[in-house]
């Protein structure tokens, strides 16, 4: 995080609201469905890659196995 607030020449404490202006345009959007939820999930884990962020996506199950996606 402190590398990605570097290469953006913010401070670290400013990065989240960087990410948050960054994502912007899917805040606009009311009741979502499957698929905006989805792409909006896409767009923040390429963006991520693309900053060099490395992360394992765990997927868990909720009450009687459900799988929400």
């Amino acid at each position: 995080a402190r590398i990605m607030a570097r290469r953006h020449n913010i401070s670290y404490s400013q990065l989240p609201r960087f990410i948050a202006e960054c994502m912007a345009e899917w805040r606009e959007i009311i009741n979502p469905g499957l698929n905006c939820v989805r792409d909006c999930f896409k767009e923040i884990t390429e963006c991520l890659l693309d900053e060099g962020c490395r992360f394992r996506i765990k997927r868990t199950h909720g009450p009687n196995d459900y799988i929400c996606c």
